[in-house]
């Protein structure tokens, strides 16, 4: 990119924050553009014009608009590029959106200590549908889910009206269906349900979620785990995997254009 390409860009990215004041402006101005000559870096082996002028502007002005003015940085390099790497293969969805808050996070002076770099190569190991799982294991309680064997009905975590069938048939003092279902997982929300086990087993392994024999979630349904006749486990974040929610998901809208 020469520099009268950034010259063109400049006032495209500087409406994102059309209401800095002219001293102020002056300071975005060299912010942006020492972030617009990162991406060059980033982009170098590839033709770029097209994707500079729409899915590039688009990613850069989604950070800009989730970081307040007076708090704006120039992020390191070191995020910065294989950032614009990744999101050379990811114009939209809900990577992208994992890749571009994490950006926003390392512009950000108040949140620039949660921008980690291993989160880049947690985000490029991971499926759409593993970063749904996590907004729903964000609770600090975690998630319930159901385990059946492998000679079960349903060998695999039972969706809704599977939960419901398995509830039916065990035997209560109580019906419990209203009390432990809202703190249940829900595969059925994944574009993959079958492969939610899958998808658990890889997030463990990445180190992002933890099983725990913590009775918390337990206690807010107000059941007892050895009460229950269904086998349950209980699944969180870990602390790495909170402070990736932090940095990259601590967003009132993540994932509801994917719901």
């Amino acid at each position: 990119m020469d520099e009268e390409t950034i010259k063109r860009l400049m006032p495209l990215l500087e409406k994102a924050y059309d209401d800095v004041g002219r001293g102020a402006g002056r300071e975005l101005g060299s912010i942006l553009e020492d972030v617009v000559k990162t991406f060059r870096l980033a982009l170098a082996p590839i033709q770029y014009t097209a994707f500079l002028q729409d899915s590039l502007r688009g990613h850069l002005e989604k950070c800009f608009r989730k970081v307040p003015k007076e708090n704006l940085i120039s992020p390191a390099r070191s995020l910065t590029l294989p950032i614009c790497e990744q999101l050379r293969f990811h114009e939209d969805g809900v990577l992208a959106e994992l890749y571009t808050n994490l950006l926003s996070c390392s512009m950000d002076r108040e949140r620039v200590s949660y921008a980690h770099p291993g989160f880049i190569n947690v985000i490029a190991q991971m499926a759409p549908d593993e970063a749904l799982l996590l907004e729903q294991l964000s609770s600090r309680e975690g998630k319930l889910f159901i385990r059946c064997g492998e000679q079960s009905r349903f060998p695999y975590a039972p969706l809704e009206a599977e939960r419901r069938s398995l509830y039916t048939e065990s035997v209560y003092d109580q019906p419990i269906e209203s009390s432990i279902e809202p703190f249940m997982v829900k595969p059925e929300k994944l574009a993959a349900p079958e492969l939610f086990l899958t998808y658990l087993e890889h997030l463990v392994s990445m180190g992002v979620v933890e099983y725990t024999n913590d009775h918390g979630v337990y206690n807010l349904a107000g059941v007892s785990r050895s009460g229950l006749q269904i086998e349950t486990f209980v699944i969180r974040l870990s602390m790495y995997g909170r402070l990736f929610h932090t940095a990259c998901m601590a967003d009132s809208t993540f994932g509801n254009a994917y719901d």
